[in-house]
């Protein structure tokens, strides 16, 4: 639904959420943070507002397990 409102904010969306996963992957690896999921979504968060783009924190969230199954959980059903 979101999609069809903005593509493009919702590209954008989804390719930070790309990026601050595989971050947030590096970093709980690390032991550098404990709660994965909430570290991306803030990051993800102030990445879109250095931007400009104020998003719904509930669709970051769901952009982040979004990309969490495609970057690491479709990788490990390989």
């Amino acid at each position: 639904k979101a999609k069809a409102m903005n593509p493009t904010l919702m590209e954008q969306v989804e390719w930070i959420a790309g990026i601050v996963v595989q971050a947030a992957e590096q970093a709980g690896i690390a032991g550098l943070i404990e709660d994965k999921k909430a570290w991306a979504v803030e990051q993800a968060e102030k990445m879109l507002l250095a931007q400009g783009l104020k998003v719904d924190l509930d669709i970051i969230a769901t952009a982040i397990e979004s990309a969490v199954w495609s970057e690491i959980n479709s990788k490990q059903a390989e």
